[in-house]
């Protein structure tokens, strides 16, 4: 599996869901956040709208009533972790794991804060060699090569942080990638909620990596739904648009167009290339990835 993806650049527009317009101002990552191969460059465009997801209460445990996958209807890879003793039993591809990361694992537990089932990731801030850490799952899979379409596309999970590096050094905790976003979380301030950036390529190769912050946040010890869906995209290059939600809270992002990928990957867990790794413990559950 590759572990660092070539950087690229990007500048990109963003509105509120049903509200103003607003332009984000973009600054160079400077190395805390993963990126991407240029061959999984792919164009985006409106979200999708067809594939609702059932949104738990933020401070509840999501399953507390009864299976999420028995009642989610049909999705590519659905994972509530009930009635499983491993996680790949659930359909991830593989796992991957780097520097102070440890293999996401299965926990049970049916008090509060935790469901019945769900998934624990964790990082540590122990430096790397190669300054990369990873602790993730993920979802691989190759599109039709004589296709110039692609589906609609959607990942979305609840996350319920334990704890967040209090230096501020940011994690990654989703992979979308073919189209390519990724969803990072970080303490600042020591508050309680955490500040959301995404991390997107720009077509061309201009060898960069561009950070958005966006107005979302994400609250440490609460359940919180975390969704980013894509529509149908066809013609290469395509128009780009994606939808983020977090909770109650949506954006919907305006990018360049970009050439459709021959590749899916979905990856659900912990990353970062920040070289002294990053304190984070992270539990997911109710995972949907839809791409086919």
């Amino acid at each position: 599996m590759q572990k660092l993806w070539a950087r690229l650049s990007l500048v990109g527009a963003i509105s509120l869901v049903g509200g103003s317009l607003a332009v984000l101002s973009s600054s160079a990552c400077t190395g805390d956040d993963p990126v991407f191969t240029a061959s999984d460059d792919a164009a985006v465009v409106a979200p999708d709208a067809a594939r609702p997801d059932p949104v738990p209460s933020v401070d509840a445990a999501p399953e507390a009533a009864s299976s999420f996958c028995s009642t989610a209807g049909h999705h590519d890879l659905c994972a509530d972790f009930e009635g499983i003793n491993a996680i790949d039993m659930v359909g991830f591809t593989q796992s991957e794991v780097a520097g102070s990361g440890t293999a996401p694992f299965l926990v049970t537990d049916a008090g509060t804060p935790l469901p019945t089932g769900a998934m624990k990731a964790s990082l540590e801030r122990t430096p790397s060699p190669d300054g990369y850490h990873a602790a993730r799952w993920t979802l691989q899979g190759l599109y039709d090569p004589a296709s110039t379409q692609r589906v609609p596309v959607k990942i979305a999970f609840d996350i319920f942080v334990e704890r967040a590096d209090p230096t501020g050094a940011p994690v990654y905790v989703m992979i979308l990638g073919s189209p390519n976003l990724q969803f990072t979380l970080t303490q600042a301030d020591a508050g309680t909620d955490l500040a959301v950036t995404t991390v997107r390529n720009a077509p061309g190769d201009g060898g960069g990596v561009v950070t958005d912050v966006i107005a979302p946040t994400v609250p440490v010890g609460k359940w919180t739904r975390i969704s980013v869906a894509v529509a149908a995209r066809a013609g290469s290059p395509s128009a780009a648009g994606v939808t983020l939600s977090v909770g109650a809270q949506g954006k919907t992002y305006q990018l360049e167009p970009q050439p459709l990928s021959t590749t899916f990957r979905g990856d659900v867990g912990l990353g970062t290339t920040n070289g002294a790794g990053a304190a984070w413990t992270v539990y997911y559950d109710n995972v949907t990835i839809d791409w086919k």
